[in-house]
């Protein structure tokens, strides 16, 4: 008995769902893909306030102090992210402008 579950299941997995059509992003599509919207820019780098060779063991509190103010600068001045999408598209292994 066990012998042919596990040959069914088998049998099953190997045939798969052939014969069910494909949707959404894996199915076959004619229409050319569309342009991106926007193309996004390039990020801010971060303010660098403090450096490593500024930190020393006499004076962590003020090293603390202007870390904490370059964390509250990046995040007041970090531009959101693009809410549209970066798509690569690809045909026949070449990228499709």
């Amino acid at each position: 008995m066990t012998r042919l579950l596990l040959l069914t299941v088998f049998a099953a997995s190997a045939v798969g769902c052939t014969g069910l059509p494909t949707s959404g992003s894996v199915a076959k599509s004619d229409a050319p893909p569309e342009k991106d919207a926007v193309a996004a820019g390039r990020p801010v780098p971060p303010a660098i306030l403090i450096t490593p060779g500024e930190v020393a063991a006499d004076n962590p509190a003020a090293a603390l102090t202007k870390l904490g103010n370059e964390l509250d600068y990046d995040l007041k001045n970090t531009p959101p992210a693009p809410k549209t999408p970066i798509v690569t598209r690809y045909k026949n292994g070449e990228k499709v402008e």
